[in-house]
């Protein structure tokens, strides 16, 4: 039997996407230009990190489009918690971008001349957006329910912890130091509590 598509869920994929990386950030920089810097440090795993995600989404939108296979569409009601999942994360991915305003960055700059983060969202975890983007890929699973999409939301959770782990929290250590211990081992990394970092025994 084959798999029918979900063109509505790829929409709303796709307009996630695009709020997120082009509409928020350059309506939050207040006019600035919005810069697209890389990690000095580790452009490798920042690089592996960007292709895991992308390959974790193409795999969750392929299973949207359908195809051979014998998932059945998924009830109304199904289809609505997903698309009410993933409109809540753009949502909060929107009010993460609001708190950070013209400091909002696709990755970490290497200084600490902007004040941390810490209001709105970032009070309940330290990367609101990439919780947001999780919002989304569970939200697809929630629909496609097959191997590919499990496989894809899979991917989108390593990429993403390699990117906060590697990547950007222990920049973030680096450049605001104190602050920055404090505040992470008060609050969770993609969801409230859990992720906390241990005061002595670095991030988790």
């Amino acid at each position: 039997m084959r798999r029918p598509a979900e063109p509505a869920l790829i929409l709303i994929n796709a307009g996630f996407l695009i709020v997120v990386f082009v509409a928020s950030p350059r309506r939050f920089a207040r006019g600035r230009a919005v810069k697209w810097p890389h990690s000095r440090e580790r452009p490798a795993v920042e690089q592996m990190a960007s292709l895991g995600l992308v390959a974790g989404w193409a795999l969750q939108i392929r299973s949207l489009v359908g195809g051979a296979g014998s998932m059945q569409r998924r009830s109304t009601r199904t289809r609505l918690a997903a698309a009410a999942l993933i409109a809540t994360s753009t949502a909060g991915a929107v009010l993460a971008h609001h708190s950070l305003g013209p400091a909002w960055r696709t990755s970490v700059s290497g200084t600490g001349s902007a004040p941390l983060a810490t209001a709105g969202p970032y009070r309940l975890v330290r990367h609101p957006v990439y919780t947001a983007m999780l919002g989304v890929l569970l939200g697809n699973v929630i629909v496609a329910r097959t191997q590919r999409a499990i496989v894809g939301f899979g991917l989108g959770v390593a990429a993403l912890e390699l990117q906060a782990r590697v990547v950007e929290e222990p920049a973030l250590k680096v450049a605001y130091s104190d602050r920055y211990a404090g505040y992470s081992a008060a609050t969770g990394r993609f969801l409230p509590v859990i992720g906390r970092r241990r005061q002595g025994r670095g991030l988790r």
